[in-house]
């Protein structure tokens, strides 16, 4: 069976001050496969490219070299061919710190109903029903109450499935968690 992911020799530099001879080594020969249903931990120590292995696949980082397949074909190949945001669609990532990627003056309906309208993954007149849903599949209830607060009104628990709730709403066929902690 094709993996639905194959990262060949993985590197990634990053630039020291703005002398481009002084770059610091993020990740150096990085490979694995990931295939269809398969869970896979990557576990290292801190600064070891864990992180920033997942922000090249969500491609936030553009890898210094290596090869990266998505359902067979080389990356680059296949977003062009299905565009960046199917690409997004497929390939989500929960972040390591859920406060940083919830935008403070949005409640938690907003950001829940942005990615179903964004990905267009349920009619307009069903958004609510849909953003309801997602907080009941992650045990935040009543959803009715949770969808109108915002990010700083949730524990940190309540924060990080609000995160996954959003990787969820687009169906993905990935999701990349960076240190996903107990809720």
């Amino acid at each position: 069976m094709e993996p639905i992911l194959s990262i060949k020799n993985l590197v990634m530099d990053f630039r020291i001050g703005h002398s481009s001879s002084n770059i610091m080594r993020a990740m150096n020969d990085v490979s694995f496969e990931l295939h269809q249903g398969q869970a896979l931990a990557i576990v290292g120590e801190s600064g070891s490219g864990k992180s920033t292995g997942a922000r090249i696949l969500t491609r936030i980082y553009k890898e210094t070299a290596g090869n990266i397949q998505f359902k067979g074909k080389p990356l680059a190949e296949y977003v062009t061919e299905n565009g960046e945001l199917e690409y997004a669609r497929q390939v989500q990532m929960i972040f390591q710190d859920p406060f940083s990627s919830l935008n403070p003056v949005h409640n938690i309906y907003h950001h829940l109903s942005r990615p179903l309208l964004i990905h267009k993954r349920v009619a307009k007149r069903d958004v609510r029903e849909k953003v309801y849903e997602l907080l009941e599949l992650v045990g935040l209830s009543p959803a009715v109450e949770t969808a109108e607060k915002f990010p700083h009104e949730l524990s940190g628990g309540q924060r990080q499935r609000v995160a996954i709730a959003r990787a969820l709403a687009v169906d993905p066929e990935v999701i990349l968690a960076d240190e996903l902690s107990p809720c």
